[in-house]
């Protein structure tokens, strides 16, 4: 009998390890890759991460070149092919993107070459780079006005009114008439009648959330002792909405070029939300405020030119509240107010002067 016991535990320990070295052959497969192989797997990783950094940096030929030396070493691999289609994709989107802009910051200073180059055409008719310069510009206005057309269209089927406006008061301002007057009419009453409804919707959102959080059975202070109001979900919602109405107004007065209303309101912004980012408004502030100081000094600049230094100093004296430390402005309000003396003066003495003396 137990010999019998003896003689099974040895077949079960002679099967045990006859499936341990079966396992281990499983597991452990006597296959390797080729060094060469392997390499070539290391290089392509390597591009693709390559490719990947240049596309987050938008250097968009360096990365197509990455990627076409990826294809070149593993030209059946469609995760790679896939990759390169997408980059040449944006790279396009890219350089269209800034085609666009190009057009539009053309057509912002044609409609102004134009006026230039015609005077300057009237005045020297048989000039030859005058007339050259004319045509071409004459020539460009036409390419101009269709892609700014085009623009405004595209800008209503992507719910974008403001873009849209930009684009057809920018065509507007160009001398190249179109026939097609109704056809322009019809755009922009449609991107007028969008901004409208989206107003009136963003108007209607935001109140029902104020009427919604007002209405809220959670009371809107806690013990200030044991909740600050920056912990408070209510009381940040409310801020929020107020935020962005008074972020609205702010818009609405730098479009009016009412600059000191939207000054105090973007103190107002910051003051109830001391958190938020408001760098994009001052930013947007300062280029308007820059734009309208530029332009009104110009006219002013005119009207000192043609014999009006009060017509100019009247222009140029209100805008120091908006930039007090401009080195020009301070200097044609100085040289202004300098002329308008001398000529008071000039006046005073040519009175005296006329005066008949007085008999002795």
């Amino acid at each position: 009998m137990k010999k019998q016991i003896a003689n099974r535990c040895i077949l079960v320990i002679s099967l045990f390890m006859a499936g341990c070295q079966l396992n281990k052959g499983v597991l452990l497969p006597s296959v390797s890759i080729p060094p060469a192989k392997l390499a070539q797997m290391n290089d392509v990783e390597e591009l693709k991460e390559k490719a990947e950094q240049a596309v987050q940096q938008q250097q968009w030929s360096e990365a197509l070149a990455y990627y076409e030396r990826a294809k070149n070493l593993q030209p059946d691999d469609s995760a790679l092919q896939a990759a390169y289609q997408n980059t040449l994709n944006q790279r396009n989107i890219h350089v269209t993107k800034l085609q666009n802009r190009l057009f539009l910051l053309q057509a912002s200073v044609l409609s102004e070459e134009i006026k230039l180059l015609q005077g300057m055409a009237a005045a020297d008719p048989n000039n030859p780079t005058v007339r050259a310069k004319l045509q071409q510009s004459m020539k460009k206005q036409g390419e101009l006005h269709r892609f700014l057309v085009e623009c405004a269209e595209a800008a209503i089927s992507v719910a974008r009114p403001r873009r849209g406006k930009e684009c057809l008061e920018l065509a507007n301002k160009l001398p190249y008439k179109s026939a097609d007057t109704e056809h322009l009419a019809l755009i922009s009453n449609t991107l007028d009648e969008l901004a409208k409804t989206q107003k009136n919707t963003k108007s209607t959102n935001l109140q029902k959330t104020k009427t919604t959080l007002e209405n809220s059975s959670s009371p809107l202070v806690t013990n200030s002792q044991t909740l600050s109001s920056l912990s408070n979900p209510k009381l940040l919602a409310l801020k929020k909405v107020k935020r962005i109405e008074l972020s609205e107004k702010f818009n609405e007065a730098v479009q009016h070029q009412q600059f000191k209303e939207a000054q105090q309101l973007l103190t107002e912004i910051q003051q109830t939300q001391p958190f938020y980012r408001t760098r994009k408004q001052h930013n947007q502030l300062k280029q308007a405020i820059n734009q309208y100081v530029k332009k009104q000094t110009q006219k002013g600049i005119e009207l000192y030119s043609t014999g009006d230094p009060e017509g100019a100093l009247a222009i140029w004296q209100p805008l120091t509240e908006l930039m007090p430390n401009d080195e020009e402005l301070n200097n044609h309000i100085s040289r202004a107010k300098r002329f308008i003396s001398k000529l008071n003066q000039l006046q005073e003495n040519e009175s005296t002067n006329s005066s008949p003396t007085k008999t002795q």
